[in-house]
């Protein structure tokens, strides 16, 4: 089989499985602008990669900045007030599996892609 082939279909699934963590991102902060909007904006109003609520007040950069603490915060901790069963704790959860596997699929190309010239 063709390495090219192999390298760009594991590529492309890597960007599918990337974008997918994107767009649960989005329904997660979707889903706590709406049920959670106290938690929301105590947590900095973040955005989602293509989600942003209608209000007018909220500002791009600093809801970029909430995000962006958001993301290394929830990788290992559960809010408080997200509850056990809630449909939040599940985006998280899927979420999470997206992006462990979006970083660890690339970490693993980039060994691989090293391995292949060593052995060169």
């Amino acid at each position: 089989m063709d390495p090219v082939l192999v390298f760009s279909l594991v590529m492309i699934a890597l960007v599918a499985l990337k974008f997918r963590s994107f767009k649960l991102w989005d329904e997660l902060m979707e889903l706590v602008h709406r049920n959670h909007l106290a938690e929301w904006e105590q947590i900095g109003q973040p955005i989602g990669y293509f989600w942003r609520p209608e209000e007018p007040a909220v500002r791009t950069l600093p809801s970029m900045g909430a995000r962006r603490k958001l993301t290394m915060a929830w990788l290992s901790e559960v809010p408080d007030w997200m509850a056990e069963d809630g449909p939040e704790r599940v985006k998280l959860a899927a979420w999470r599996l997206t992006l462990w596997g979006s970083w660890i699929g690339i970490a693993v190309v980039g060994m691989a892609l090293v391995g292949l010239q060593l052995l060169d």
